[in-house]
């Protein structure tokens, strides 16, 4: 395990009072690592589907600008002056994605990191040794593998949105590889 990962899966850890906490009875009532594996299984898809969403708002507003970024706005204002009021609330837009996406990226890179930091400690505690053939640790393992790979998809993203960013939005459609206006 990394330092990094151990950081993360550490700093985790003493938020989440993994050693136990007293219960109602004033027994010690402990989270198994099935519990925390389950519960970082939310966190990880929850941040997934984060990054994914802002990623793809970053995506559909730099299409209302037309492609051109912040940087191209003065060439373009001196260019197109009637379009210049519109362009900045699109570039203002974009930039307010554009931050939200980078924040999303990583909240998803800290949470992966402390899930394969949880997976790690699994594998290699004799304890976890029973839960690696369970339905979560094969799920926890499938979404984190789908997540580097970039082959994750929310679950129900392609049937609410099909191949567009946001059809009911109507700031663009995608059609045969080209951006329709």
């Amino acid at each position: 395990m990394s330092d990094t990962d151990r950081d993360a899966f550490s700093a985790y850890a003493s938020t989440t009072d993994m050693k136990g906490q007293e219960g109602q009875e004033g027994q010690k009532a402990q989270n198994s690592p099935i519990e925390q594996l389950v519960q970082l299984t939310g966190e990880l898809e929850m941040a997934a589907y984060d990054d994914y969403n802002d990623k793809d708002e970053y995506a559909a507003r730099l299409v209302t600008t037309g492609g051109y970024t912040e940087a191209d706005f003065d060439t373009l204002k001196y260019t197109n002056p009637e379009y210049e009021a519109d362009y900045i609330v699109n570039v203002l837009d974009m930039r307010e994605a554009e931050a939200r996406a980078e924040e999303a990226g990583a909240i998803l890179e800290e949470k992966k990191a402390i899930m394969k930091a949880l997976l790690d400690t699994i594998i290699r505690s004799e304890e976890g040794r029973p839960m690696m053939g369970s339905d979560e640790f094969k799920a926890a393992l499938k979404l984190l593998k789908e997540i580097r790979e970039g082959t994750w998809k929310p679950e129900g993203w392609e049937e609410e949105y099909g191949d567009s960013y946001r059809e009911g939005d109507d700031l663009h459609a995608y059609e045969d590889g080209e951006y329709i206006y």
